[in-house]
C-alpha cells in the first residue's frame, strides 16, 4: 500500500458506536493509538502480540487490551498481524481518489498541449478592439498576426506599394498606414492615386494628392441654389 499522512475521522460514527460507547476513556485513548500505528504501518496493520499491544496502546493490563483490541481483525494471510477493516476501507478510497485526479491531471495536461499545438498551427483569430466609427470592413481582424485590409484600399496598389519598400513594414507599420490612408480617403484624397503617387516617387510614405475627390451634391429634386430647406 502507499503511504498516505492522515485518514478520515468521521466524528458521527464514531460517537454512536455501541463498543466506543462502553470503553473507559483509557481504552477509548488506547484505541485511537492503535489506529494511529495501524494507519502508519503502510499496510493498515498491527503486531498480533500482546506485549507489544500494551507498549503501543500505554494501556496497564492485558483486560483493557483485549476490549480494545476486539476492534481489530486477524490478518487473513499473515497470523502475527491484525487488521481493522475501516481503515483498509478508507485506504482503498484514498487510492481512488489520487488515481482519478493523476488520470484527470493527464488528460488536462494533453488538451492543454493539444490547444498551443493547435495555436502554433495558425488557427488562431482575435478580434482587434475597432471603434465603432471606423470604416473598416466587418471581416477586419488580425489573423496570423497580419492585419486584414480594409475593403475600400486597391489591393493590387496597396501591395504594389508595399513591395516597392526596400525594407519590409512591421505589423505597427502597415497598421498606421492603413490608419494614415483611412485619414487621406476622409480628407477627399482618393486611396488609389495615393498609392500611385507613393510607388511613382518611390516614397514609403503616403501623402496628400494634389487633386481631391469632389464631394457629391445632395440628389434632392426641390433642391435649389440659395434656397432654405426646411
Amino acid at each position: 500500500m502507499t503511504k498516505s499522512p492522515a485518514f478520515q475521522f468521521y466524528p458521527n460514527d464514531w460517537l454512536s458506536s455501541a463498543r466506543i460507547a462502553t470503553m473507559t476513556a483509557e481504552q477509548e485513548g488506547a484505541y485511537i493509538r492503535l489506529l494511529c500505528y495501524c494507519w502508519n504501518s503502510g499496510d493498515c496493520s498491527i503486531p498480533n502480540d500482546e506485549d507489544v499491544l500494551l507498549s503501543l496502546s500505554r494501556l496497564k493490563n492485558k483486560d483493557d487490551l483485549r476490549v480494545v483490541a476486539k476492534c481489530f481483525n486477524q490478518h487473513p494471510t499473515d497470523a502475527t498481524k491484525l487488521v481493522h477493516e475501516r481503515l483498509i476501507s478508507e485506504h482503498e478510497k484514498q487510492q481512488k481518489w489520487r488515481e482519478k485526479s493523476r488520470d484527470g491531471g493527464k488528460k488536462s495536461a494533453a488538451k492543454r498541449i493539444e490547444k498551443q499545438e493547435h495555436l502554433k498551427g495558425g488557427s488562431r483569430v482575435v478580434q482587434p478592439k475597432v471603434n465603432s466609427s471606423s470604416s473598416f470592413s466587418s471581416s477586419s481582424s488580425y489573423k496570423n498576426n497580419t492585419p486584414i485590409i480594409p475593403t475600400w484600399i486597391p489591393i493590387d496598389d496597396w501591395n504594389d506599394w508595399i513591395a516597392s519598400r526596400k525594407k519590409k513594414p512591421t505589423q505597427r507599420a502597415i497598421e498606421l498606414s492603413i490608419k494614415r490612408l483611412e485619414q487621406l480617403k476622409n480628407d477627399g484624397h482618393d486611396p488609389k492615386e495615393v498609392l500611385q503617387q507613393s510607388i511613382i516617387n518611390g516614397w514609403t510614405g503616403l501623402f496628400e494628392t494634389k487633386k481631391k475627390t469632389p464631394a457629391k451634391v445632395p440628389t434632392n429634386t426641390n433642391y435649389r441654389a440659395g434656397a432654405i430647406q426646411l
